[in-house]
């Protein structure tokens, strides 16, 4: 598929557990503008950052400020020579190191340094054991850990990885140790309020972030359980008016399927509190364009992905030089990679490609508790006991059955003994290079070499390098399945079911160099126009962000940084201008739905932070949304809605195409659907959304603006617990856009003014050549030291659609030198 002419449309990486489903207008969200006086709100702004004040100062005054040490000498066990650490004043680390060892032992030790919390959160997820230090609540997250066998599939792709790829993670692994040890004089604040050393990570640990993110990024599977509870409640009719990728052969499902109902409320929980900690998930945008459509005659590359607006960040950018090769971009704390950036001869960036590499399979239990049906009969399986140790509790023993498909996820549930079981491409023992070799890549034909080993990976990456070369591929462990699509979960003793191996990376997509002169991606189907290859899935995201993109790269042929930066902000409503036309006809008798109506019409279509129209518009979609589910699933509408089952990334994927869906049914109005005509049901849900407003904002319609009613705030594992949550929460960030908007601002429809699902976390524009014009912004900051200056200073540039640069030459980072640290070996 190399060298096809038309632009790739290609495939994406959103927030703590929504609430109940409910009318998606009469649920509070947190921090929303409630009625009264703009005195009262300042007063009770003020009141809250008087809290913050105090906390942080007492705070400081009981555990100390914890910063880590950035300048000076600090002789330590892991370099084998002295290497230099660079910061700037946005505490970007420039990392000089005589070998590869050291230069993954250096960002190892900065991710220690300055996100030892979060590196020992991610650690304690991956082995199941925050329970030991955080007590029961956080059970069924250790749970799932175990039951998924997370750390040993990380140690078993570790052991069959490459040589250079195995010393490259110890070598980070070392730093990491090194970092959060010796790299301040206090343990982080995270670790002293739960009163635990740091854990020591290993490199079979470093792979295993790698493994946490592509089982984040297997969105597929909670879409699996909420098809089955739909189709279970209501039948394939219900299933193909809610699903808008549902083919019409997806109900013929054996019959057992119904008995597996328990197992999935059960598993349902422990994946939402697992998606909630870990913060992964959403959408993203990436993009190529070639020389001859830019001002300069240099490509292009942009990337924004999309996850949940954390605290600390989610990104952590870098800079690494060796005698041999260099690499400059955004990292992500417990990745020894360079994810997003350039070497000085090739760029890259990545999305989610939202490939299905993950199944469910129904499991029947044999009376023995130690089986499972295998056709006819019973075949026996290995069992793993997981003992997990809960603070001030007795431990908690999970007994977890090993089928020939893979772990039941899920315990067995009353009387027929069915369970869940999970085959997933990032449990099996193989190999991954991609994103931790991608540091290496100078031409398309190296990328291409670099994501053969997928175990690891289910992304999309773009890439352009200084011959002017602009490529993008699928990256991905795809199974060949025997039967099914892997669309709903099959019974696991049907002899036809099951995988067949995987698909040979080289039939994946691939595109260099489209004739159109540009390559998007916005986790849309990533073989749009592929008509061979392996069947990769069906459950991509909405397409207008893809849509929009295409018809914006191919307006112009001026293409330069400030406007590639302005498009990445743009909050243009596509669906609005595809129902524009239809809400301007309208019955206006009801007096709430001419108001809502005489807002509407005077919108511009832009979602942005001021916008009033737009407000309105979100709550109407949502509204009509809650409507056309509690039709057509009323017994189920709350995990079609995106509850339960649905909260794994953590609402599934109904919600994120929900949107194109909609529009499409509102355009056609089906008959049938509704005891009224359409226009006066739509009429309705708007009077019904402007009444609503009024209640909780006010009559006055300048208090609904978009960013006034849905403010965002940064959430952090501690955040949920006051006062901590004063401490370590960054709230009253600005919020624009939704989930079909190119700056996206993903929303519950349960709830569209709580905190987004989706953001724009990482920011990035790489005029390719031009090194020292690249440019950054993270939404956050480089630390998770909540005392640090630098735990949030870049939100202002980040609200503000501005950015910073992480240097190349040597005179730009000499001049921007902040701190200096020599890193020495001990024995020197």
């Amino acid at each position: 598929m190399a060298g096809r002419s038309r632009p790739a449309r290609a495939g994406s990486t959103s927030a703590p557990r929504s609430p109940p489903a409910s009318s998606p207008v009469t649920t509070r969200s947190a921090g929303a503008e409630a009625p009264g006086t703009k005195t009262k709100t300042k007063t009770k702004t003020n009141e809250l950052e008087g809290l913050r004040a105090m906390l942080k100062h007492l705070i400081r005054l009981v555990m100390g400020r914890r910063l880590p040490t950035h300048d000076g000498t600090l002789r330590l066990a892991g370099p084998d020579a002295t290497l230099r650490v660079r910061r700037d004043r946005y505490g970007v680390p420039y990392i000089d190191a005589e070998s590869d060892h050291d230069a993954w032992f250096g960002l190892g030790f900065c991710h220690g340094q300055d996100r030892g919390g979060q590196l020992e959160i991610t650690k304690r997820l991956l082995d199941g054991t925050l329970s030991a230090v955080a007590g029961p609540d956080t059970v069924p997250l250790d749970r799932l850990s175990r039951r998924l066998g997370l750390s040993r599939a990380a140690a078993a792709q570790f052991a069959v990885a490459d040589p250079d790829i195995r010393a490259q993670l110890d070598a980070y692994a070392a730093g990491v140790n090194a970092g959060m040890t010796r790299g301040a004089r206090k343990l982080p604040h995270e670790l002293g309020l739960l009163r635990c050393p740091p854990t020591p990570w290993s490199g079979a640990d470093v792979q295993g972030f790698c493994v946490i993110i592509t089982f984040a990024l297997a969105a597929n599977w909670d879409v699996e359980l909420v098809r089955l509870r739909i189709l279970r409640e209501h039948g394939p009719d219900a299933l193909m008016a809610l699903d808008p990728t549902t083919p019409e052969w997806l109900h013929a499902t054996s019959p057992p399927l119904a008995r597996a109902d328990g197992a999935v409320h059960r598993l349902a929980g422990d994946v939402a509190a697992f998606s909630r900690l870990m913060g992964l998930g959403g959408g993203s945008n990436a993009w190529v364009v070639a020389p001859h459509k830019t001002r300069t005659g240099r490509p292009l590359l942009a990337n924004d992905p999309h996850l949940l607006p954390t605290a600390p960040a989610q990104w952590y950018l870098a800079s690494l030089r060796t005698p041999t090769w260099a690499a400059a971009g955004a990292t992500f704390a417990g990745a020894a990679s360079i994810v997003v950036g350039h070497n000085g001869e090739a760029s890259w960036g990545v999305t989610a490609a939202h490939i299905d590499v993950a199944d469910f399979f129904v499991e029947e239990v044999g009376p023995d508790g130690a089986s499972v049906r295998e056709g006819d009969g019973f075949v026996p399986c290995p069992i793993r006991r997981e003992e997990i140790q809960v603070k001030g509790r007795p431990p908690v023993v999970e007994e977890v059955l090993e089928t020939p498909r893979g772990p039941i996820v899920s315990p067995a549930f009353g009387e027929d003994a069915v369970a869940l079981s999970l085959s997933a491409s990032w449990l099996h023992a193989r190999p991954y290079r991609g994103l931790l070799g991608i540091h290496q890549v100078r031409s398309p034909d190296e990328l291409r070499a670099a994501f053969t080993q997928n175990s690891a990976s289910n992304t999309t990456v773009v890439y352009a390098d200084t011959e002017g070369r602009i490529a993008w591929l699928a990256a991905a462990d795809v199974p060949l399945r025997g039967f099914g699509s892997g669309t709903l979960p099959l019974p696991g003793w049907d002899p036809r079911v099951g995988w067949r191996g995987f698909a040979p990376a080289a039939e994946l997509p691939f595109v260099q160099d489209p004739v159109a002169g540009f390559i998007a991606t916005a986790n849309n189907a990533p073989n749009a126009d592929a008509e061979a290859g392996p069947f990769l899935g069906l459950d991509w995201l909405d397409g207008y962000r893809a849509t929009t993109l295409g018809e914006a790269l191919s307006a112009r042929d001026d293409w330069d940084i400030a406007t590639t930066l302005a498009l990445q902000t743009d909050t243009t409503s596509r669906p609005w201008r595809e129902l524009r036309d239809l809400v301007a006809t309208l019955p206006d008798a009801d007096p709430d739905a001419a108001r809502g109506l005489a807002l509407l019409r005077g919108w511009d279509g832009d979602l942005g932070p001021d916008s009033i129209g737009g407000t309105v518009f979100v709550h109407l979609l949502a509204e009509l949304a809650r409507r056309i589910v509690e039709r057509h699933a009323p017994k189920a509408a709350a995990a079609a809605l995106g509850e339960g089952a649905t909260a794994l990334l953590p609402n599934n994927l109904l919600v994120t195409r929900r949107t194109s869906h909609l529009v499409r049914v509102l355009r056609e109005q089906p008959p049938g659907w509704f005891d009224a005509a359409w226009p006066e049901v739509i009429a309705d849900a708007l009077a019904s959304v402007t009444r609503e407003l009024t209640r909780r904002f006010g009559k006055s319609a300048e208090r609904w603006a978009w960013g006034k009613v849905r403010p965002m705030t940064l959430l952090h594992p501690f955040g949920d617990k006051k006062p901590l949550d004063a401490l370590f929460n960054v709230p009253g960030v600005l919020s624009r856009g939704d989930a079909t908007t190119i700056a996206q601002g993903a929303v519950d429809p349960r709830a569209p003014t709580a905190n987004p699902l989706g953001v724009p976390t990482l920011r990035c524009v790489i005029d390719v050549g031009e090194w020292d014009a690249t440019r950054f912004v993270i939404l956050g900051g480089q630390s998770g030291n909540p005392l640090s200056p630098q735990y949030a200073d870049q939100v202002p540039l980040w609200e503000r659609g501005e950015t910073l640069p992480v240097y190349w030459s040597e005179e730009r980072i000499a001049e921007a030198t902040a701190h200096t640290l020599l890193l020495t070996p001990e024995s020197s």
